[in-house]
């Protein structure tokens, strides 16, 4: 099997490319590829992103969630294409970056860090 992440930076022309994926989503298929974009990974179906880097029991019922939809996807395709900017972390909010966990942390100088 095939893992293959985009993990687009923010403001290069990522929606652009998930749209036309989720367009071409069943020519994907026809092709064994399972595509999994924002509109499933932002979703209480499959919270990848609200589960990558979250702490508590919360985040580890997210994770396991996107988890197993992702490992049913496996099962049935031999390919699986993963899009989301937002594995990365967010915009920057106020002058500040929103990071998730293990993400290369960025902040301008005057945030604090209990604003992230």
């Amino acid at each position: 099997m095939a893992l293959i992440l985009h993990l687009g930076a923010h403001k290069t022309a990522t929606t652009h490319l998930q749209k036309s994926l989720q367009l071409a989503v069943e020519t994907l298929a026809e092709a064994g590829i399972y595509y999994a974009g924002p509109d499933l990974l932002r979703t209480d179906l499959c919270p990848l992103v609200d589960g990558v880097g979250a702490k508590g029991p919360q985040g580890h019922a997210k994770a396991q969630r996107a988890s197993a939809v992702l490992h049913q996807a496996q099962a049935d395709f031999p390919h699986l294409l993963v899009s989301d900017e937002n594995l990365l972390g967010g915009t920057i909010a106020w002058g500040c970056s929103t990071a998730r966990a293990g993400s290369i942390p960025w902040r301008r100088p005057d945030c604090s860090a209990s604003s992230r």
